[in-house]
């Protein structure tokens, strides 16, 4: 029997997800396939996502935590490595926990300077 998965809208709730590592009798799986841990540590390392990374951050990404579950879901997969399968779950669970989101602006409106002209050597030269 898998694990239950998350609702078609995407919300689970974070006690569940508890339950699931607490409960020992329960055949856990990940819930994306090897193939698809590939095409995420593929994806990181392209150089696509890497000029995009180093405009956004700074750096160049590292893709330790997608080259770790790749390495620990072929583990769980072909050996049923205990500690693959602990590893795997601690990090989807963050995943559900903590999502990589944008905080959402609390004000609707744009700032009170969003309208002011913008002053250049062009508008001062008339005046």
């Amino acid at each position: 029997m898998a694990a239950p998965m998350d609702d078609d809208d995407g919300s689970s709730s974070s006690k569940g997800a508890h339950n699931l590592l607490a409960n020992k009798s329960i055949v856990w799986k990940p819930r994306i396939t090897i193939e698809d841990y590939a095409d995420k540590l593929k994806d990181c390392q392209s150089l696509g996502n890497m000029f995009h990374h180093y405009y956004i951050y700074g750096v160049k990404p590292t893709c330790e935590l997608e080259n770790q579950d790749f390495i620990n879901a072929v583990k769980w997969k072909t050996g049923q490595a205990e500690d693959a399968k602990n590893a795997l779950q601690e990090r989807e669970l963050k995943r559900k926990e903590n999502p990589h989101v944008w905080k959402m602006r609390e004000e609707n409106i744009p700032p009170k300077e969003w309208t002011i002209p913008i002053i250049t050597e062009e508008n001062t030269d008339k005046q």
